[in-house]
């Protein structure tokens, strides 16, 4: 069986089983990217799984993924302390976004798939 949710009803499930916390931005944010996935495959169905997407993805401040990945970034030639601070706001972005799923919520938030 087949059931088409809306773009609010998605991230309300997501919301409930606590993906992201309590951020609902994050929980829409995830939902508007899996629908574009599912655009570029109009005949093709996702199934909405929310203990697979916690699983995949996490929500953090750019800073606290910078300081996570700080050796590597630096190793690019992307300087970044190991309190997380930067130089290059956008090299670090672009740093993530070539490695894996990273998706802007809101502010500083990001939602960033497993490496």
């Amino acid at each position: 069986m087949y059931i088409e949710l809306s773009t609010n009803q998605a991230a309300d499930m997501l919301i409930k089983a606590e993906v992201f916390g309590d951020s609902y931005a994050a929980c829409l944010a995830m939902v508007e990217y899996l629908e574009q996935i599912e655009d570029c495959n109009p005949h093709d169905h996702m199934e909405l799984d929310p203990i697979a997407i916690r699983c995949e993805f996490s929500l953090d401040t750019l800073n606290n993924y910078a300081e996570s990945y700080s050796d590597a970034l630096n190793n690019d030639g992307i300087t970044v302390t190991k309190r997380g601070f930067y130089d290059d706001k956008d090299a670090v972005i672009e740093w993530f976004s070539d490695r894996t799923i990273f998706i802007h919520v809101e502010k500083d938030l990001y939602i960033k798939g497993e490496c």
